[in-house]
């Protein structure tokens, strides 16, 4: 068991704060590893559009994919055969409706 004391066979989903740099904002990101897909959680959308969202992430859904594949994450245990995306297609970015800050 890794010290966090959660094995990564048990680990459905892994939520990171994301900086997009140019424009100085975070944003949570939720990685779906059974659904292979991106979710971004933004309380002030009106700052930057989805394109620029999607281009800033763009890297992620396209290395992510390449290292599991790369490790046989999907090949063993829980996740056997879950993806139904091909290991060389960039996972789908979306931007997930929530409360939004009014400041």
């Amino acid at each position: 068991v890794p010290p966090c004391g959660l094995d990564w066979q048990n680990v459905y989903t892994v939520y990171t704060p994301f900086m997009l740099t140019k424009y100085k904002h975070w944003v949570a990101v939720m990685i779906d590893l059974v659904l292979c897909e991106i979710k971004v959680y933004d309380s002030k959308v009106s700052l930057i559009p989805d394109d620029i969202i999607k281009e800033e992430l763009a890297p992620l859904s396209i290395t992510l994919p390449n290292l599991l594949n790369t490790m046989d994450f999907y090949e063993e245990g829980v996740y056997a055969n879950n993806c139904s995306r091909d290991w060389w297609c960039p996972w789908p970015i979306e931007r997930v409706d929530v409360p939004q800050q009014s400041n």
